[in-house]
């Protein structure tokens, strides 16, 4: 009797064992926290949803013109910046006006009344032959000939530390915008506000690379 009983046993635990090994393992469901198996089974014939951690990353639909109801990207190029006193008897040499720079622009909202915008650029060779940086917002409202419009920034200058013993500070600069087909340009007046070398005009061509999803 024992010899049939210890058999019984052992078939019974080889079988359980079989069944689990066979039996697919559940995989969490990343939203509910349900097992993929058991959503697929409650909902059959409907597929599983999944999200994605990379969803709030945002989007761009490659597309090298403007669009005037979408959202766009553009690159930024700085090219020319035309200033008003060239020559000072403080600085030992005319004013760079070469000041050549890449950056983007990043519209958040292209509406009919007005754009907003994240803008950022790098100037290697200022006027000043130093490394400037900045990055900010603007917002720009359409006319009939050509858009006008603020930038507000944090900027980096290093010469900035002989008036407040920072090299970052806060700017705005008003600019006019006008756009075409395949390219925009842009061109800003940065006044006076700290020393008489800032009174200049900066050109900057604006190529816009796709059209963003906005928020």
């Amino acid at each position: 009797m024992r010899k049939y009983t210890a058999s019984l046993l052992f078939l019974l635990a080889g079988t359980a064992f079989a069944t689990a090994e066979d039996t697919p393992h559940a995989v969490p469901h990343e939203e509910t926290g349900v097992s993929t198996e058991m959503a697929t089974h409650a909902n059959p014939g409907v597929p599983v949803e999944t999200s994605d951690s990379w969803d709030w990353l945002p989007t761009l639909d490659w597309d090298f013109r403007y669009k005037q109801d979408q959202p766009n990207f553009a690159i930024n190029t700085t090219i020319y910046a035309w200033h008003f006193k060239p020559d000072l008897e403080w600085y030992e040499e005319p004013l760079n006006e070469w000041t050549w720079g890449v950056g983007f622009t990043y519209e958040l909202h292209r509406g009919e009344d007005f754009i907003w915008a994240v803008n950022a650029d790098i100037i290697p060779y200022d006027s000043t032959r130093d490394f400037a940086a900045d990055i900010g917002t603007s917002i720009q409202w359409h006319n009939p000939v050509v858009d006008v419009g603020a930038q507000f920034m944090v900027l980096y200058k290093r010469n900035f530390e002989t008036t407040w013993g920072v090299p970052v500070g806060p700017a705005l600069f008003p600019y006019l915008h006008r756009e075409f087909d395949y390219f925009a340009l842009r061109i800003y007046w940065i006044p006076p506000v700290r020393a008489a070398s800032d009174n200049q005009v900066i050109f900057q061509v604006q190529i816009p690379i796709g059209t963003t999803g906005g928020y």
